[in-house]
């Protein structure tokens, strides 16, 4: 029968314990009769043809070594790498089914979430984590089991246990669902509400001091600047003057930034990125009458100062 000569990788270690000096591959000369005939089919599955002799590769994630040059030893490694491929198999299906088996047992936690204060009044509700077949393809660990056809195997027997068992309580689960979406909407009114308090009450301190201010974060003191902030006049045509204002963010720590402004003069803040210049941070503000601050390009900033 013809032989096929293969370079298999060796565990060196092995074949020492058993007075053998192999080096890092060795070449063995196979026949199909070498192994049983599902093996011989995983072996095909594996080898580099394109190599000369044909290599052994990686099987399952996993290095076939060998602990001797012949036949005998590369088909007890091969089978060493399927037998550990289908325990590891085995081990996620049972870790799946144990975790089915308890999602099965409880379809809907209760889980007590902190309370909410809208208008004066303390709102306390459950957050509900909904485990049912719609909300998941399946239960995450079953994406793990590496075998198709086992995979395959067990969708088609768990889905009829999963619809049945979630029919009883899909109305419960849409009644919990819309009860929390009209809490969670109801705190998101509240927040964008204090949201547009904390704004105005900004504005306002802002037109009592005469400053503007604005804090800064930690940045890379090697790559960037120091952050700037600077009142914007048009003294000459187009062309913008700074007058720099007060800055702590010096040498990579966080700090503020502060400017004198009044209703209707223009502000810039900064930061120069030392490494990509165009990229740099430059943004210019008006104060309005109520003392906010508005985004303006160089163009209506060049406007506003001169109307």
């Amino acid at each position: 029968m013809n032989t096929l000569k293969l370079s298999v990788s060796t565990d060196q270690k092995a074949a020492l314990l058993n007075g053998l000096v192999l080096g890092p591959r060795v070449e063995i000369a196979v026949t199909p009769a070498d192994f049983p005939a599902e093996h011989w089919a995983v072996l095909v599955s594996a080898l580099n043809l394109h190599t000369t002799p044909a290599t052994v590769g990686h099987l399952n994630g996993a290095i076939v070594a060998v602990s001797d040059a012949t036949p005998a030893a590369l088909a007890a490694a091969l089978a060493q790498v399927i037998a550990a491929k289908a325990e590891r198999e085995a081990t996620e299906l049972a870790d799946y089914t144990r975790l089915f088996a308890a999602w099965q047992a409880d379809p809907v936690v209760a889980v007590k979430r902190p309370s909410q204060r809208i208008n004066g009044v303390v709102y306390e509700w459950d957050e509900h984590e909904v485990r049912y077949f719609s909300e998941y393809s399946l239960p995450s660990i079953l994406n793990r089991v590496e075998h198709d056809a086992t995979k395959a195997a067990v969708i088609a027997r768990i889905t009829p246990e999963i619809d049945a068992h979630n029919a009883p309580h899909l109305a419960e689960i849409a009644r919990l669902t819309a009860e929390q979406a009209i809490v969670s909407a109801a705190v998101k009114v509240e927040s964008d509400r204090l949201k547009v308090i904390a704004k105005a009450e900004r504005a306002a301190a802002r037109l009592a001091s005469g400053y503007y201010e604005r804090d800064t974060d930690t940045y890379n003191e090697r790559r960037y600047s120091s952050p700037w902030i600077a009142k914007v006049t048009f003294p000459s045509g187009a062309k913008p003057d700074y007058s720099f204002g007060d800055s702590t963010g010096r040498w990579g720590a966080a700090g503020l930034l502060r400017i004198e402004c009044t209703p209707g003069e223009i502000i810039a803040w900064g930061q120069k990125d030392l490494r990509r210049p165009g990229n740099s941070e430059h943004t210019l503000l008006v104060m309005t009458a109520s003392g906010e601050m508005r985004i303006v390009d160089k163009t209506e900033a060049f406007r506003l100062a001169t109307a």
